[in-house]
């Protein structure tokens, strides 16, 4: 048994010859090849693994750390509510949970600063703030309890590099109608203002915020009337300390309901870019993004004439390209805008089956290739956890389907990530008849579960040294130990070191 745990180590005399006789042309060769980049080939994707935990409830948020840790918060003990935070590590380990009694729901979002510490927020009825550690350990919970006593129910967070925590939702007031309101914290959990909104319809929600380099603070919703009528867009802008800037409402068509923004964001020239849903003309909802400069004038507006639809998600890139997706008509559309809000590309992905589905996650890496994920409908499977990466031109490169293990369930991807390795990640819930678990799903390419040993993504020399060292010495490396088995017999061979020097040197296809 070798060292690395799972997979037989087997040195046959005729694998041992196959070796030498390539080992003898390795000095040239490894000249020429050190003169190249190294190989990346993330041209295939396969499950990593899945996770459960046991229900009834659901995840709405999921965060991955540096190390590749990933971080699920929801609900779970429907309906006596626990919010929830599970911590896995990158094999899908357990590492620890956390729950905290709720009266009305979970964690609505989780973030993470850069030395692994993580945000959780939610309603309880009040806002409610909770930092952990890495190791899960409560570090501060910080409450909002409006001015009215009512229910404050927090949506989403935003954190700067000092570690400030930004909190906004929606917020009773004295009239029975609601308000937006942002919460700022300081590192150490310290409420250090609170800047609350209430339109002139008095049934505002803030769902999404963002904050710049300079500490700005934009948050986006909605505002609508007692019967919960999306009349239009709110964007909100307070600079550094909670002082409103300017505020913006917006809907194509006067008078229609439909109108939400669905995602803000600055750009790195601090420009802000809200995008959503709005109703026109002829009472359709369609794909609108607006930029605005960092005084609110408009800079341009884009807007989608196709079937019905609503962006669900967006990402930037360094350049100030605008990613969105979201569901048009019973496809998920993926639309790239340039820095002029001028259409590069769209991308159209149409469900197997005939329920459609929506994105709920995108994220687009240092190369423009993108990562969109959520929930389609397969064909007698109910609702399937999807996944698909485009490249920088909006081309297909593949799409992952999964089937839970009861075919008829509904696998419901509420919210996804990636990570600049191509891993994808999706949680969410799974089962049928109202009973729920907790799902978290991670794709990984290829590369990262066949050859690459260090786990950074492409195969260098590295990799090939430590397949050397593991076959002759025993020496245990980063990766699963199915990343070292390149024939797929089940063993760990010099017949895999053999393979994994021909597709570092040769560049040729691994057998499987």
């Amino acid at each position: 048994m070798s060292k690395a745990g799972l997979i037989l180590l087997d040195i046959s005399a005729d694998n041992l010859k196959e070796m030498q006789r390539f080992l003898k042309k390795l000095p040239i060769i490894l000249f020429f090849r050190l003169l190249a980049f190294p190989i990346s080939a993330f041209c295939q994707v396969d499950t990593a693994w899945v996770r459960y935990y046991s229900g009834p409830g659901e995840a709405w948020a999921t965060a991955v750390d540096d190390s590749g840790n990933v971080y699920v918060a929801g609900v779970s003990g429907i309906p006596i509510a626990s919010w929830v935070v599970l911590k896995y590590n990158r094999n899908g380990n357990l590492v620890w949970i956390r729950q905290r009694p709720s009266v009305i729901g979970g964690v609505n979002h989780l973030i993470l600063d850069s030395a692994g510490n993580v945000y959780a927020t939610g309603g309880d009825p009040d806002y409610t703030t909770v930092k952990y550690d890495p190791q899960g350990n409560e570090v501060w919970v910080a409450t909002y309890n409006g001015p009215a006593g009512g229910v404050d129910w927090a949506h989403w967070m935003a954190i700067d590099k000092a570690n400030n925590v930004y909190v906004t939702g929606r917020s009773a007031d004295s009239s029975g109608g609601r308000e937006t309101a942002v919460i700022k914290y300081d590192a150490n959990g310290n409420q250090r203002w609170a800047a609350r909104y209430n339109g002139p319809l008095n049934f505002d929600q803030a769902s999404f915020i963002a904050v710049d380099e300079n500490h700005n603070v934009c948050v986006a919703g909605r505002s609508g009337d007692y019967m919960g009528d999306e009349k239009e867009w709110l964007i909100i802008n307070y600079d550094s300390l909670g002082q409103e800037k300017w505020v913006r409402t917006f809907q194509l068509w006067p008078n229609t309901t439909g109108n939400q923004a669905a995602k803000v964001k600055f750009d790195v020239f601090g420009n802000i870019i809200v995008t959503g849903g709005s109703t026109d003309s002829t009472g359709k909802q369609v794909y609108v993004t607006i930029k605005y400069d960092a005084l609110g004038n408009t800079l341009w507006i884009a807007r989608e004439n196709g079937p019905t639809g609503l962006v669900i998600v967006m990402d930037l890139d360094s350049l100030g390209n605008i990613y969105l997706s979201g569901y048009s008509g019973f496809d998920i559309s993926t639309i790239k805008y340039d820095f002029n809000g001028n259409k590069l590309w769209e991308h159209r992905y149409t469900s197997p089956g005939s329920g459609g589905g929506s994105p709920s996650g995108i994220k687009v890496d240092k190369t423009g290739n993108v990562y969109v994920a959520g929930f389609t409908t397969g064909i007698g499977t109910g609702l399937d956890f999807t996944a698909l990466k485009l490249d920088s031109m909006g081309n297909e490169l593949w799409v992952k389907r999964y089937v839970g293990p009861d075919s008829s369930s509904y696998d419901w991807g509420m919210f996804a990530t990636a990570d600049e390795m191509g891993n994808v990640y999706i949680t969410g819930k799974s089962g049928r008849n109202a009973q729920y678990d907790i799902m978290t799903l991670k794709y990984a390419p290829l590369p990262a579960l066949k050859g690459d040993l260090n786990l950074d993504g492409v195969l260098t020399m590295t990799d090939v040294v430590l397949m050397l060292n593991f076959t002759f010495n025993g020496n245990p490396f980063a990766a699963a130990p199915s990343a070292g088995d390149l024939n797929c017999d089940g063993k760990i061979s010099p017949a895999d070191t053999v393979i994994m020097l021909q597709i570092f040197f040769h560049s040729a296809p691994p057998p499987c």
